[in-house]
């Protein structure tokens, strides 16, 4: 599998990027071997994301760390809006939400309470009053 996905990549120049590496690098032997051998790819360049830093002893090899916040609510739902692939119908995002509601009161103990861990919520309130979603198609 590691030379099969290499193949085309040996003679690239390109930008891969590898999304959550952290994780999945440590977890899957496999992946870790495609990732060393990934490095001899000399004209790709790799942008990966993790939640905590790779720290790979890896020779030629520098990690740099760029820490980034989270983004607002307003910010998110904007993208998710200019990304969606078909217009989003408010039913589904108010369907979504209630849900989400719900998960959250029962992992409060079914307070209900808005605490800690609920930014999904607010971004989901912040694209349900989006301009670009619709009520229905």
């Amino acid at each position: 599998v590691v030379e099969r996905l290499l193949g085309p990549l040996s003679s690239a120049h390109c930008l891969l990027v590898l999304d959550n590496l952290g994780a999945a690098l440590h977890a899957d032997a496999q992946l870790g071997r495609f990732f060393s051998a990934l490095l001899r790819c000399r004209r790709v360049r790799l942008l990966c994301t993790s939640a905590q830093p790779l720290a790979l002893a890896l020779p030629g090899v520098s990690e740099k760390v760029v820490r980034l916040e989270p983004l607002d609510a307003q910010t998110t739902a904007r993208l998710v809006v200019r990304a969606a692939p078909r217009p989003l119908l408010r039913s589904e995002l108010e369907r979504t939400l209630r849900r989400l509601h719900a998960q959250a009161a029962a992992s409060n103990g079914g307070g209900g309470g808005n605490g800690g861990g609920n930014g999904g919520l607010s971004m989901l309130q912040c694209l349900a009053q989006h301009e670009l979603v619709t009520d229905v198609i």
